[in-house]
């Protein structure tokens, strides 16, 4: 089974309707906080479901799954006008044709396309119509929409109800929601318990049973339930006893607690719970038989070599499985493939790199460590070829704008190798964005140097002065600067400007980190100014 395409309508941060197209294998969604990225795993998941937080909708039912935006419109009409329309969530999976899906298929769907998929609708039940209109007759007291009087349906695109759909071809892996109860970690204990024999849970639960009736067989509990007894007639005329609960509500896998070399398993660090939670959550026989994989987050607290083995082995565990992934790492989308990036934007809308060339592809997928995720998310992204250059555009913006800090203005400077920027630039391109890269001319004339990125270019710039006798930042500072001024900073005495090049070429960082703690006011080259312009 392989989600082909999915439609949100009004559900949590999707205000109106929202479609989004899905690669046949990985997809690894990015965007910023608040997006909506998590609803989309959710939403997807729900879709193929009908559950959440692992019960039927119809259950989870509340007026924050809708959007704000629609529920404050639909208060404002219905305050206006007694007559105004419901709002609807709506979430439509379409799926890619397959035999085996023949029953879920047909064009009952808002595409119309003649496909398998399913159709989860949070309606109004016209049954309630009498309550309705008592409801709204207080118009100005209400302040959100009456789910009270809704109900959600599964449907098929063949037009059928249905009561689970498929949700048993996915599974959603999130180790950012287990939730801890007595000592152990419930979504530890649920996948052990996955991974077990009926004859191992069973033997388990007998074990367990036997352990707490011997509780009350001890010495020292006897002792305390016989003072108990002596209390009999002040607190109630019936025997009062503590013991263990024995009831089936208290079964095993809510108290026994996993051990990794002798540590309880909450007790070791969080980096490591979260490998072992996903990579126990793909051994789960739903998972091996799951046609689809949707993972949250799987960065979580995890080192660069830790994340490394966890993705070559998601890599290899989801080679015939949909995975859609939702991630804040640059790691994870290079190490995963950055053609199969979807970019969320706060606007709603998506953006792919799937024309990315096979060179650039590759070169951020064996080099992962590039942080390739600063220029998909930053508004205003500035490449640099080093450290020194980062440094002294600090001082050039804070001297231009009061002291403050480039980002405060949505600018990211990002250092960079020389030969990366035109791959960061055919990146930007494909998305449509503008960035701006600050580079050495290195002795070359304009012609040259802009030759270099003019397939790569689009929308954005390559900034650099056409002086080609100070092929580096610091000639260019030194002439801008000027000597005597540098001298005085750095306590020299250097006669000439090849002499302060040279020193200060030996010791970049440590001059622009001088440049940008001096409270002076400094003369820069026009292209560096020109960077936030």
């Amino acid at each position: 089974m392989i989600i082909s395409k999915l439609l949100i309508r009004n559900y949590k941060s999707f205000e109106g309707d929202f479609a989004l197209e899905l690669n046949p294998t990985f997809n690894v969604i990015v965007g910023d906080n608040e997006c909506g990225k998590s609803t989309i795993l959710e939403a997807i998941h729900l879709g193929l479901s009908g559950q959440l937080n692992g019960r039927n909708l119809n259950y989870e039912l509340t007026p924050h799954l809708f959007n704000k935006a629609v529920i404050d419109r639909y208060v404002q009409e219905v305050k206006a006008n007694k007559a105004a329309v419901l709002p609807e969530i709506l979430i439509e999976v379409y799926l890619t044709p397959d035999d085996d899906l023949a029953d879920y298929r047909g064009s009952v769907n808002t595409a119309k396309d003649d496909v398998p998929g399913f159709r989860l609708e949070v309606r109004f039940r016209s049954e309630f119509a009498e309550e309705y209109g008592h409801y709204v007759e207080k118009a100005k007291e209400i302040r959100t929409v009456p789910v009270e009087y809704y109900e959600a349906r599964l449907f098929s695109f063949s037009g059928q109800q249905v009561m689970r759909g498929l949700g048993g071809e996915v599974t959603f892996i999130d180790t950012t929601a287990a939730r801890a109860q007595n000592g152990t970690d419930l979504y530890i204990s649920r996948i052990v318990k996955d991974l077990l024999t009926n004859k191992q849970r069973a033997e388990l639960a007998v074990n367990h049973r036997k352990l707490k009736e011997q509780f009350s067989d001890e010495p020292s509990v006897k002792a305390i339930n016989e003072e108990l007894q002596r209390h009999q007639g002040k607190i109630t005329d019936k025997v009062l006893a503590l013991s263990l609960d024995v009831s089936s509500r208290t079964n095993w896998e809510t108290v026994l607690a996993a051990y990794l070399n002798d540590i309880p398993f909450h007790q070791i660090g969080k980096g490591e719970q979260s490998s072992v939670k996903i990579k126990l959550a793909l051994e789960k026989k739903a998972a091996q038989t799951a046609s689809i994989i949707l993972l949250e987050e799987p960065e979580n607290h995890l080192s660069y070599a830790r994340m490394n083995v966890l993705l070559e082995q998601v890599n290899t565990r989801c080679l015939d499985k949909q995975l859609i992934a939702v991630t804040h790492s640059s790691f994870v989308l290079n190490k995963l493939g950055l053609d199969k990036l979807i970019l969320l934007t706060e606007r709603k809308t998506t953006m792919s790199l799937k024309s990315l060339s096979e060179g650039t592809y590759s070169y951020f997928k064996k080099l992962s460590g590039y942080d390739t995720l600063r220029i998909v998310l930053a508004e205003k992204p500035i490449l640099v070829e080093g450290p020194s250059d980062e440094l002294i555009l600090l001082k050039v913006f804070a001297q231009q704008n009061g002291g403050r800090h480039p980002s405060s203005a949505g600018f990211d400077i990002i250092s960079v190798a020389g030969l990366a920027a035109a791959r960061y630039l055919e990146v930007a391109k494909l998305l449509g964005k503008s960035i701006t890269v600050v580079r050495d001319n290195d002795g070359k004339d304009r012609a040259s140097l802009e030759s270099r990125y003019s397939k790569v270019l689009g929308m954005s710039r390559v900034l650099f002065d056409d002086d080609t006798s100070c092929r580096t930042l610091e000639p260019q500072l030194i002439k801008s600067i000027g000597l005597d001024k540098l001298n005085t900073l750095y306590k020299l005495e250097c006669t000439t400007d090849e002499e302060l090049a040279e020193w200060m070429s030996d010791r970049k960082t440590s001059c622009a980190l001088r440049l940008l703690e001096s409270s002076e006011t400094w003369s820069f080259p026009q292209y560096l100014l020109d960077a936030f312009k």
